[in-house]
């Protein structure tokens, strides 16, 4: 049988390797704590500009006479949709800069992004002749 004695040597040399082990992860952990403080910054702002652009829009329906129009409606449908698309991201990023070591998941397609260049393609163009 071999016997292993535990020496201050070994326990000084354990202490440093789990020491820089430590210190590896913990700037993987702030890089990431970073990296999501940015994402988070950005939903918030997006999210922001599009309860902007809502606001907007209902000051239009109320004075304009072409509110009807198809393209408008899309472009409020899509900010209505990428409002709480970005809501939803700022929480979530919100709640992994707090837990960096806790995966996000998988990130949802921009539901709005679809909408809006169909109200694009929606607008008449002038005609052009030559």
């Amino acid at each position: 049988m071999i016997k292993f004695k535990i020496t201050v040597k070994i326990l000084m040399a354990a202490t440093l390797i789990m020491g820089v082990a430590l210190t590896i992860l913990s700037k993987e952990l702030l890089k990431r704590r970073s990296e999501y403080l940015h994402e988070y910054t950005y939903h918030a702002r997006r999210e922001t500009e599009e309860l902007q652009n809502l606001a907007a829009f209902e000051a239009r329906r109320v004075n304009t006479a072409n509110s009807n129009d198809p393209s408008f409606a899309k472009m409020e449908k899509s900010s209505r949709l990428r409002a709480g698309y970005h809501a939803e991201l700022k929480l979530r990023y919100q709640s992994a800069a707090t837990y960096p070591w806790q995966s996000i998941g998988t990130i949802p397609k921009d539901p709005g992004e679809d909408l809006i260049w169909d109200s694009l393609l929606d607008i008449p163009s002038p005609s052009f002749s030559l």
